[in-house]
């Protein structure tokens, strides 16, 4: 979606993105596929090639509509359990078999993991980074004027010296994939691969290796790992606040030639949880906390120093 900014700093959402459906792709990649979803080297029971995991979904789909329609005459009936009912009878009567159900259950992790990848997308809006500064220029411009004329520098320095947004990292290993699948989520989501353009047949190939590989968490998450992710994450963060106060400096020498170097955005603030939050967990001790603090703080250090000389030298 295209995003813009008003004089009271908050957004209005103009347009949505239209681009391809990454769910509906998913599904219908599977249906192409002529081989059984899951690899025999994981899967818990043996495999069974003939299954329509299609048309499986249909007729389960089905009697869960026939059981919530039922709910008014029952309303304290539960649709779920009423559906898993169903299913331990199609087991009992061989209408139905284990293997069956985990290929179904494949399908509609890797359905979801599509809808995850299209939320995403629909959430990050535009990606193009030349039209996001464009726009961005536009939102950091208008601030500086009211009815039509140029306001002084102190009034437009207190407006993007407010903390507006922050941003929190967390780990939550309950919602995890591994990180492969993190890297072909960024890839869905954004229909790139890094700096590259994905084509339609690049994401096709990119959601066959999704639905041939099994869907969870690292096996071994440890506070290391999860850190890492957290550090990864914030270096790109501070990549995009780059972009914006590059944007903001380069406004404000504009309008405000003699002041622009009183400026001090603030807007967003960047925060992370990781290796600090020890509620609920046993392993994370003081001298934990207290290295990965130094070791965020040596890292950010050093980005923010390198940052700050490639701004001031594309401003000069």
């Amino acid at each position: 979606m295209i995003i813009n900014y008003d004089i009271k700093l908050n957004y209005i959402i103009l347009s949505k993105m239209t681009s391809i459906n990454i769910r509906k792709l998913s599904h219908s990649e599977m249906d192409l596929y002529r081989k059984p979803l899951l690899p025999e080297t994981w899967s818990c029971f043996p495999v069974d090639r003939d299954i329509d995991t299609q048309q499986l979904r249909k007729v389960l789909q089905k009697d869960l509509d026939k059981i919530r329609s039922g709910a008014e005459k029952d309303p304290f009936s539960n649709s779920i359990t009423m559906l898993a009912l169903d299913i331990s009878r199609r087991l009992e009567k061989n209408k139905l078999n284990y293997s069956a159900l985990e290929a179904l259950i494949q399908r509609l992790a890797v359905g979801s993991f599509g809808l995850r990848a299209d939320r995403l997308k629909s959430y990050m809006g535009k990606t193009n980074k030349r039209e996001n500064i464009e726009d961005i220029s536009k939102i950091i411009r208008s601030l500086a004027f009211e009815d039509g004329k140029l306001i002084v520098f102190n009034k437009f320095n207190q407006k993007l010296e407010k903390e507006i947004f922050g941003i929190v990292l967390t780990a939550h290993p309950t919602f995890g994939m591994t990180y492969d699948m993190m890297l072909e989520l960024a890839k869905l989501a954004t229909s790139k691969n890094k700096d590259k353009k994905l084509s339609d047949k690049e994401l096709k190939l990119i959601v066959k290796e999704v639905f041939k590989t099994e869907q969870r968490p690292e096996k071994k998450i440890t506070l290391d790992f999860e850190h890492t992710l957290s550090m990864s994450a914030l270096k790109f963060l501070q990549q995009s606040l780059r972009t914006l106060y590059e944007v903001i400096l380069k406004i404000s020498k504009e309008l405000f030639s003699n002041e622009y170097y009183k400026i001090k955005p603030q807007i967003f603030r960047l925060h992370t949880w990781v290796g600090y939050d020890v509620d609920g967990r046993g392993d994370i001790f003081w001298n934990d906390s207290f290295s990965k603090r130094l070791e965020a703080l040596i890292e950010l250090g050093e980005l923010w120093t390198i940052y700050s000389k490639i701004i001031f030298k594309r401003i000069e």
